[in-house]
Order: C-alpha cells, then sequence, then structure tokens
C-alpha cells in the first residue's frame, strides 16, 4: 500500500506531497503551522525503477510522483516553468511522459505531448583528451570542452554496413536549446578522423550520408514495454514486455568467475562526459595481469616512449604493453594515467 503526506504551508497556502509508507515512512520535519494529511494512493509499475505514483480523481488520474530511472541523462524536450524544481524532484516533461503511459495502462483518453516528435538527444561535454586530439581539426564542433548533442539512433536507422553494436560508431552534433533545430542536425562519428557529415531523417532512406533518430514517442513506446530482466514471471519464466503478476525471485548458477576492477574517472560525476559511454572494466585474469586493448594502444604508440619512462614506466615493462602481453593491471593503469595527462597537456 503506497501513502503520501500532504503537507500544506498554511490554508491556501504551498501544497507538497511526500510519499511514505506503512513499513518505510520517511522522517520529514514541518513548520508547526503545516497542515499535514495522509492519503491513499495507486502506483503503475514497469520494472523495479520505473514506475509512477498517481491519483485517481474520478474520470481523471493525477501523476503525483514519477521516477526519471532510464530517463534522465536526456535532454529535455521542453523546458520546466520557473520554480519547479524547489517542489519536485524531476522536470515536468517527466510527469507528462508518465501521464501518457499510465492514461494508456488505464484505457484512458490521452493526448500526446507536442514534443513527442522532436528527436531524441543527449547532452554530452567533449572532455576527453584523446578526442579532441584526434578530431581538433574537423571543425568548431570539436573544440575541447564544448557542450554538444548525441542523437539516439534507432535500431533500424544506422548507414548500410554500420553494426548498431559497433562502440566506434558514436555521433554528436552542435549543442543548441532550439528544440525545432534538432532534426536539421550535421553530425559527425567522433572515432573517424575522416568522418562524413551525417544528417538526421526520420525516414530511414540508407544513401549513407543520413541516420534516422528516435523520436520521444518511440521512447515512450519502448520505456514503457521494458521487461523486468531481474525476474522471472509468475510461471517461472524470464520477463516479457508483457508480463504481469507478482514476479519470483531469478537464481543464477555462475560459470566463469573473472575478477574486474572498478576504477572509473572521477569526472563522470561532475560532467556529462563521452567517456561514459566507452568504459570498459579491467579484467584481472592470470594471477592479476591485463593486456592493453586495440585504442589503447594506438594512443600508447603515438606517444613517444620517453615520455612514459621518464614520468616512471621501464623501458621493459611499456614493451610488453606495446607487444599487448599480459602485464600487472597496477602497471597497465599507471601507464594510462600518464597517457591522459600527456594528452591533456598537449591540448
Amino acid at each position: 500500500m503506497i501513502f503520501a503526506l500532504r503537507v500544506e504551508d498554511q490554508p491556501g497556502g504551498r501544497v507538497v506531497w511526500k510519499i511514505t509508507s506503512l513499513l518505510n515512512p520517511r522522517g520529514v520535519a514541518f513548520s508547526p503551522s503545516a497542515l499535514i494529511t495522509r492519503r491513499a494512493f495507486d502506483g503503475f509499475s514497469v520494472a523495479a525503477k520505473r514506475y509512477a505514483i498517481y491519483e485517481k480523481k474520478q474520470r481523471n488520474i493525477e501523476i503525483i510522483e514519477p521516477k526519471a530511472h532510464g530517463l534522465g541523462y536526456f535532454y529535455p524536450p521542453k523546458d520546466s516553468p520557473e520554480q519547479w524544481a524547489e517542489d519536485h524532484d524531476v522536470p515536468k516533461w517527466i510527469f507528462e511522459l508518465w501521464d501518457y503511459i499510465v492514461r494508456g495502462a488505464l484505457e484512458m483518453k490521452r493526448r500526446k505531448p507536442s514534443w513527442f516528435e522532436l528527436p531524441v538527444m543527449m547532452k554530452i561535454t567533449l572532455s576527453t583528451p584523446h578526442h579532441a586530439l584526434q578530431n581538433l581539426d574537423k571543425c568548431d564542433l570539436t573544440r575541447p570542452h564544448n557542450f554538444m548533442m548525441m542523437p539516439k539512433i534507432s535500431p533500424f536507422g544506422y548507414p548500410p554496413g554500420v553494426n548498431p553494436a559497433d562502440p566506434h560508431f558514436t555521433l554528436i552534433t552542435q549543442f543548441t536549446s532550439e528544440r525545432e533545430q534538432w532534426i536539421k542536425a550535421k553530425c559527425i562519428n567522433i572515432h573517424d578522423c575522416d568522418s562524413p557529415v551525417y544528417r538526421l531523417k526520420f525516414d530511414y532512406t540508407g544513401d549513407g550520408n543520413s541516420v534516422s533518430p528516435v523520436n520521444f514517442y518511440q521512447l515512450a513506446e519502448s520505456y514503457q514495454n521494458h521487461p523486468e530482466a531481474k525476474s522471472l514471471g509468475p510461471d517461472g519464466k524470464p520477463c516479457e514486455f508483457d508480463t504481469c503478476g507478482l514476479l519470483q525471485r531469478a537464481h543464477i548458477v555462475a560459470g566463469e568467475h573473472i575478477p574486474i576492477g572498478k576504477e572509473s574517472d572521477r569526472h563522470w560525476e561532475e560532467v556529462e562526459d563521452i567517456s561514459l559511454l566507452e568504459f570498459k572494466a579491467i579484467q584481472y585474469r592470470r594471477r592479476g595481469k591485463v593486456r592493453a586493448t586495440t585504442q589503447q594502444l594506438q594512443r600508447i604508440r603515438r606517444v613517444p616512449k620517453r615520455e612514459f619512462m621518464r614520468r616512471g614506466i621501464n623501458q621493459h615493462t611499456l614493451e610488453k604493453i606495446c607487444r599487448r602481453e599480459p602485464v600487472r593491471a597496477i602497471k597497465l593503469g599507471k601507464c594510462l594515467r600518464i597517457l591522459e595527462k600527456y594528452e591533456f597537456d598537449a591540448l
């Protein structure tokens, strides 16, 4: 059962909802003059972290607390009203999206928001040094620390010959908050120094110079059809997009045990950096030894060896890394940190 506290500063004053429950009440401090009442609400859940709390009002509903899991990193398709953030944890467009989803689930009359036809974009910044070094001569788009937009490409909207799972095909375009200009964006592949210019088109043409982005309507449809991968259905089988009912715990039988590191760049927590999409955990195989990846070797070979040796990497270790022989993970990690610092200093 879901409950909420309706908190009113004073009669006729500002109203704030605080979600609570019988088993897990949230401690909230209120002013002595606040009027507090409690009311039961309904909830609609797609998966463990994808749900919304809503209130039924005769033949209407009101979204009380929607979750933005899996949505918060997209650039808002519309601006929230002034002072909206003072009383709400998520932007207004998240409320509108969940209102559309819940009404559909309850078979109620609903209307598509005007921003449903916009392409889905993600705001990022180009702060990873090796990307900037490779593409500085492309255009003003790739200046270090520029804000950019990255379109979400439809699985069937890629150019001919490009695998959607290819990590080396990532399109970026210049940042703009003018949403009507998004579909007119000119994009380049950040991994390709000789990248052609790609144009966004909703109608896939397959001409090699255009890609088809996902719009917010398609995002809404896929978001509500997300299967809960962490649980089993009532029948004990893996959840599908239409699985309903009381879920069961999923039991996992471990196969090969592969220890991995949890190293990460701290700047991920501060900015929307493109390297977040490229992170690959270090695997500790062969008694804690690892090999450099192909991309890491390409970057290492562009740096004079004396730069590594001057900063603490001995020649024998460096040669083993360049031959893709296993080395201690701590040695490879030190080499990569030196590489990042050298690239950054060279900007």
